[in-house]
Order: C-alpha cells, then structure tokens, then sequence
C-alpha cells in the first residue's frame, strides 16, 4: 500500500533487465561489464538475490553460445561484485543479518518458511500455468533456437536465401539462431533458478517475463519488421492502435474490468479499516484447515506482519483471520469484529 511497495516490483524488472543487454548485446567488453554489474547490484539493493537472476542467466547463456569460459569466468566475477554492497550490508547491521539473511533469504532456500510452494520445477509450471497472452509466440522463440524446422526459419528470418548457398550458412537465419539461443537459454537459467529455494511464492516469477517477452519478440521480430517496411502500413497499424487504445479506455471506464478480474483482496476492502491498527511485525493468526497461501502472502507484503498458519486460536496473537467453518463463536478471551467473503475478523480481548 506505500509507495516504496508498489515501485519496488516494476523497479526490479527495470533494472534486472538492463542487466542483461550489455552480457546479450555487445561484444564483451569491459564498458559493457561494468554496466551489466551496476544495473545488477542495484537491483540486488531492490529485491536480494531475485536481482541477480537476469544476469546470472545472461552469463550462462553467453557462455554457452560463444562456448566460452572466459565469459563465464568474467561473469561469476561480476554477479559476486553486484551482492557485494547488499552483503556488506548485511554483515554491518546484525538485525538485517538476522530478520533477513537468516528468517527469509535462508528460511526460503532451505524451505524452512511455512508459506510458498515447494514444487520443484515451480516456475515452469507457473509460467505455462497462468494467463499470458504472448505464450504463443514463445515457441517461435524455442523454434528459432532449436534451428528447426526449415521452413519456419526461413518464414521468420523474412529473407530468401541465395539461390544454390547451403541453407545453414544463411546469414540472415544464423544471427536469428543465435539471438533466440542466446534469449531461450537466459530465461530457462532464471526458470531453473527461480525454483531451487525449497519455498518458492509465484509472484517472483514475474522477474522473467520481460526476456519471455524478448524470446516471443526475437523469434517473431524479424518477420513483422519485414511486413511493417511499408509506409502505407505503418499508418495502417497507428490507426488500428489508436482504436484500440480509444476501446479499451471506454471499456475501462464502464467498469469492464470488475467483470473480467477478481475482486480486491478481502483484506484490502471488508478488514481494511480494522487491520490499520496493526503494528509492523505483530503477530497474526490465519486459521484455516488448509494452506491459505495467497492470505499468508498478502499479510506479509501488504500489512507488514507476521501470519502465522494455524488450526486453533491461541493466546499469542491480538488479531486472527478465521475460516467461517474453523470459527467457534465469540466464546472464551476472541471475539468476532467483523465477517466477509468466507472469513472472520477476530480480535482477542483485554484481560482486564
């Protein structure tokens, strides 16, 4: 709900990204790396470990393409020079060391946390789990990388070959191999790498979604560049996203998106005014017969406290969520502030 909480995602993928175009994109030098480190440890400074990914997956991917271990080398040098500033950090203010390092960074890695997923390849399935409209377009991306088939490649370079050249030395169809390779390789590193904490929660996979987006933009670029050469259907295309952006905002404005999206999280509308009075850090009860990770989550980042999954009230919290079914009645020292949507606000009383 502050600022910082809602900057801080779209600042992450901002710098995450910038990383990984001097690593994909130039030849290798030392500007580039430079560059590539400074973007890195700033989004180490954003969001941990998370800020490394994009960088760490672009080394793999050069090292592998170019099949060399100097870049690889150079590489590793510079994601362990991007922690460094957080690191140091860490090891000069024992409470970050401790509330951070030890109780998220570790407790996720070692699947310690009682929230999250422990799937193993997590961010695999979340990925081809969820609604993304371009998800398509990805496996133009995978077939530019593969080289195969032919004929697609061929299609997607929007260049005919030279009568009687050999079909693999077309210049055109390797540097479109070689820059999906590149793409395809970089967002399976972040994929692998987003799902080796033993707890993983699926809102950090949005930090690869700018390359998936590269990877569909690599595959299908060449060819509706090609298409686009035309004056005539540049303006074309100017005019149908001018009408586009015309129906979307009247679609907005008549209240398509409460049909099209889910409601508000209940804690941000019915329990808003309640849960105001939460301190940071206090300790909240979520009492439910099942893992409610998406509430667990949302106490976490949006309110600030510590949930605590649990089957009963206990006397180590002032406030609980409660299930409808798991809820006895205001029996006892808890009582009942306010209901909605499947859950009940409970507060414990004063002793006094």
């Amino acid at each position: 709900e502050s600022l910082v909480g809602s900057v801080r995602p779209t600042l992450l993928l901002l710098l995450g990204t910038a990383s990984v175009v001097p690593v994909l994109t130039g030849p290798g030098r030392a500007r580039g790396w430079l560059a590539a480190w400074l973007f890195a440890a700033l989004a180490v400074a954003v969001k941990g470990p998370f800020g490394l990914l994009p960088l760490g997956g672009a080394v793999f991917a050069r090292a592998v393409v170019d099949r060399s271990w100097r870049s690889l080398l150079i590489g590793a040098a510079v994601l362990v020079a991007a922690a460094m500033p957080v690191a140091g950090f860490l090891l000069v203010r024992s409470d970050w060391l401790e509330g951070y390092g030890f109780r998220q960074l570790l407790a996720s890695a070692t699947g310690a946390r009682a929230d999250g997923a422990s799937g193993r390849l997590f961010a695999l399935t979340v990925i081809a789990g969820r609604y993304w409209p371009w998800f398509p377009l990805l496996f133009l991306g995978l077939a530019g990388a593969a080289g195969r088939p032919r004929a697609l490649l061929a299609f997607l370079a929007a260049r005919p070959s030279t009568p009687g050249a050999p079909r693999d030395e077309d210049p055109a169809r390797q540097q479109l191999i070689r820059a999906c390779r590149l793409v395809a390789l970089t967002c399976l590193a972040m994929a692998l790498g987003l799902s080796l904490p033993g707890r993983k929660i699926w809102h950090h996979t949005l930090i690869a979604y700018p390359l998936l987006s590269v990877l569909a933009a690599v595959g299908f670029g060449p060819r509706l560049a090609a298409y686009f050469s035309s004056g005539a259907r540049v303006r074309k295309l100017l005019a149908c996203l001018t009408a586009l952006c015309v129906l979307c905002a009247a679609a907005v404005a008549g209240g398509l998106e409460r049909i099209l999206m889910a409601p508000p999280c209940v804690l941000a509308v019915e329990f808003k005014p309640e849960l105001e009075a939460l301190a940071p850090g206090e300790r909240v009860l979520v009492i439910s017969a099942r893992h409610e990770w998406d509430m667990l989550s949302a106490l976490s980042f949006e309110k600030e406290v510590v949930p605590t999954p649990a089957l009963a009230l206990d006397d180590g919290a002032t406030f609980a969520l409660v299930r409808e079914e798991r809820w006895q009645g205001a029996a006892g020292e808890w009582g009942e502030l306010k209901r909605a949507r499947g859950w009940v606000l409970a507060s414990r009383r004063s002793s006094g």
